[in-house]
């Protein structure tokens, strides 16, 4: 006789309440946790003081948008802070490609040959990071697109609709 084991199979995590707002998939019938409390933040943090001018920068206006659309929360702040040091060394590296060039000479035993700068690779890792972190939160134009806003008095505006109408 054949003994069959139970497999249980495992969902992927819930989606949050506010999310689901914002995208526009919410519906109330389907939520588990109507008595979870929000961990929206009421004003805009001062930005870490380790930032330099340019992260100061980039946090204010992150946190100011995020804050806008409601969806600022103190949890999503280390992803702010990764998302301005990505900012750093993509501006860093900038920085050294102007300075040196997007060539470099490499001195080796048969002579000097001439090289794709190193710091051209990192620059292309926190471009994919920084549009990684921007997806997430409706940074980007396409992401920006999918996400609607409940303004007061229940009326719907999806973010970006009404922009570039040519």
């Amino acid at each position: 006789m054949l003994k069959f084991k139970q497999v249980i199979m495992k969902s992927t995590k819930p989606t949050p309440k506010e999310f689901k707002i914002q995208i526009g998939t919410y519906r109330k019938d389907r939520d588990k946790n109507k008595h979870v409390a929000k961990n929206i933040l009421d004003s805009i943090p001062l930005a870490p003081h380790q930032f330099d001018k340019i992260q100061k920068e980039i946090w204010h206006e992150t946190c100011q948008y995020l804050h806008s659309m409601n969806m600022l929360q103190s949890i999503g702040q280390h992803f702010i802070v990764m998302y301005c040091d990505q900012f750093k060394i993509y501006f860093s590296c900038l920085e050294m490609i102007q300075k040196d060039g997007i060539m470099i000479l490499q001195h080796t035993r048969d002579g000097k040959v001439s090289k794709k700068h190193p710091a051209i690779g990192i620059m292309q890792g926190a471009i994919k990071n920084i549009l990684s972190i921007s997806d997430k939160y409706g940074l980007t134009p396409l992401a920006l697109g999918k996400i609607k806003i409940h303004e007061p008095g229940g009326i719907v505006n999806k973010v970006g609709s009404d922009k570039w109408n040519f």
